[in-house]
């Protein structure tokens, strides 16, 4: 197998002819269908596309299964679930976790996660080095039917994204969905100036607090956890708005838009060209 590595005449080569066979295939296409508003702005942009081909279909999540989060105790303060890879940011996670304990010394943690290799020393060595192992339980992974009552004992959802991922701008990644079906308010350690679909989904729905720096966004996410009442309304808020995103209703509604029109089109034109 040959490998082509980044920056040389040959990557540079391989790079500017995928970019073509994708421009081509794109723009032969009847139909395109993206998951954010923001890629969808980019194909347009990119191809010279009609706008009205382009479609979304959002992520989202189960939220009738989700509901089972509410049914269960609330021991932890903040969750992650997912994977923990670098371009998650893992120490910046640990040194907001630090920030918020310094102003929320009660602070449970939950980690549902794969840890990737490259991270795993640094991560639970920035632990101790950070005095956290009280505040901090890790637990595996698990089968996805038994993550609504494993979210739901806790009181927020936690994300964290390195700086400028270009590759993740206009995403808003599933477990966010996750966490507003279950009535989990969102925190994330991340610039929604660049991040511009969480801000739409989070900021912009009053359904969490998005800030870049670990000690400004401990001092917010303390002010929230201390102030009951106000917890209580975002969650109701966030639940409300993960239904908006069930998974379901979504992929009815993607076929009857988008498939089903396509393949009544290509029926016809079929049946005109006999």
């Amino acid at each position: 197998m040959l490998t082509v590595k980044k920056g040389t005449f040959l990557g540079r080569i391989t790079k500017r002819l995928r970019h073509r066979l994708i421009h081509y295939f794109f723009s032969k296409a009847t139909r395109i269908g993206t998951v954010t508003d923001h890629l969808r702005e980019q194909l347009i942009k990119a191809l010279n596309y009609q706008p009205a081909r382009i479609y979304v279909i959002r992520n989202g999540s189960e939220t009738e299964l989700f509901k089972r989060a509410f049914t269960v105790k609330k021991e932890f303060d903040l969750v992650f679930s997912g994977k923990l890879f670098n371009y998650r940011d893992p120490q910046s996670m640990l040194r907001f976790l630090r920030e918020l304990a310094d102003l929320y010394p009660a602070l449970k943690v939950l980690f549902i996660a794969e840890v990737g290799k490259q991270v795993e020393e640094e991560f639970f060595q920035g632990i101790r080095d950070l005095d956290l192992c009280g505040n901090i339980e890790l637990e595996e992974m698990g089968p996805p039917e038994l993550l609504p009552e494993r979210l739901g004992r806790a009181r927020l959802g936690f994300t964290s994204l390195k700086p400028r991922l270009n590759s993740y701008e206009g995403v808003a990644s599933a477990k966010n969905y996750e966490y507003l079906a279950s009535g989990l308010p969102v925190i994330g350690l991340l610039d929604s100036d660049f991040y511009i679909e969480l801000r739409r989904l989070i900021t912009d729905n009053q359904v969490g607090i998005l800030h870049p720096h670990p000690k400004l966004l401990a001092e917010q996410t303390a002010a929230l956890l201390k102030d009951p009442a106000r917890l209580r309304r975002m969650s109701k808020r966030a639940r409300k708005v993960g239904e908006r995103f069930d998974r379901k209703r979504l992929a009815e509604e993607y076929y009857y838009k988008v498939i089903l029109p396509a393949w009544e089109e290509f029926n016809a034109s079929r049946l005109g060209g006999r």
